[in-house]
């Protein structure tokens, strides 16, 4: 299977968000191409100049005649509709298309949709060539809801660590990261509650360090008031910063409300690091209730401060789900993740050749 014969399209590998990380590891281990569906980090700029882009983007395939397979990265709402054009003008020029769907919440988009809505969303399901989806949950999501059954399970690609040497708990306080955008359904009003409401009981226990960027006015109250000891809000890292985090970090803590199956979970667990994460989407795939980590309700700030206790109460259990979040990363590494995308190109080549 030759890798030149696959276009993939997704927002620019150098902005900020899942997908974009997903593709730039992509691009960097297997040399794939990539055409940017949007150059910008703007929702509104992204649609503005979205006629551009297709323009583009059927100039492309017009040269490129090598490209046999247009492989599409989508989360739901504007993503969808933007991935939609490119998913016309793909069949328009008669290309193989895969759609892959990272939304954690792409059940609640369909159900929430109008009548015309679901329609585009049932065109692309069911008429692309192959689905490409991030876990067990969502394979049996889009088999019962849709009528395409070509539903292919890629893990989201976790690079090797630098480095699998780990030092817990510096400085004697358990480091936790909460590592992802600001907003509601992460849970992470949740989290800032918990710690504010428990200070004096987690002071000077823990240190949290929130790493994302979102709902600036929300936090904003919880940067007033006297938390700086126990709280720090370094805004959205790049590549080299995470890195540097996850290494000094002691636990990773995402209470979503929905998911697909979050990179940072995996980031996190193939630099052996515990999981606090609730039970939603492709979660409980990676995550088992005191193996790796613990399982904890959405919503609920008294599931959080119970987990966090945990690890206070029981610091020896920090190393042993570490090392249990390595072992049981494996499959998400480079090399592994190459067999499965070989494969589903392969697959799709032959199939009505």
């Amino acid at each position: 299977m030759n890798l030149n014969n696959v276009l993939i399209i997704s927002p620019n590998p150098n902005r900020k968000g899942g997908i974009a990380s997903v593709v730039k590891t992509y691009k960097e281990q297997f040399n794939l191409k990539v055409f940017a569906s949007t150059k910008f980090q703007s929702t509104a700029f992204s649609f503005l100049f979205l006629f551009e882009r297709l323009i583009s983007f059927l100039l492309f395939l017009l040269r490129d005649k090598s490209v046999k397979i247009v492989h599409i990265h989508s989360s739901s709402e504007g993503s969808f509709y933007r991935k939609y054009f490119f998913y016309k003008i793909s069949k328009l020029f008669k290309r193989k298309v895969i759609f892959h769907i990272h939304s954690g919440r792409f059940h609640n988009f369909y159900n929430d949709s109008n009548k015309f809505i679901k329609s585009l969303i049932e065109e692309v399901i069911d008429n692309s060539d192959a689905l490409i989806v991030l876990s067990k949950h969502w394979e049996s999501y889009f088999k019962k809801t849709f009528k395409n059954k070509n539903v292919y399970i890629v893990h989201n690609i976790v690079e090797k660590p630098v480095t699998t040497k780990k030092t817990y708990m510096k400085a004697g306080e358990i480091n936790i990261l909460y590592l992802g955008k600001i907003f509601k359904e992460k849970g992470i009003y949740e989290l800032l509650d918990c710690i504010v409401e428990n200070y004096k009981l987690f002071s000077p226990k823990i240190r949290l360090v929130v790493a994302g960027k979102g709902d600036e006015e929300y936090t904003k109250k919880y940067r007033d008031i006297d938390t700086k000891k126990i709280i720090s809000f370094p805004g959205w890292i790049g590549k080299e910063e995470k890195i540097k985090a996850l290494k000094n970090t002691d636990i990773l803590i995402l209470p979503s409300y929905n998911e697909g199956l979050p990179v940072s979970i995996l980031e996190a667990m193939s630099y052996k690091l515990p999981i606090i994460a609730t039970p939603v989407g492709g979660i409980p795939e990676v995550l088992l209730n005191k193996v790796n980590g613990l399982i904890i309700q959405p919503k609920s700030v008294e599931a959080i401060k119970e987990a966090i206790t945990y690890y206070i109460d029981n610091p020896e259990d920090i190393a042993k789900h570490g090392d249990a979040s390595f072992n049981m990363i494996q499959g998400y590494f480079p090399s592994e993740v190459k067999k499965s995308l070989v494969s589903i190109y392969t697959s799709v080549l032959n199939h009505h050749a």
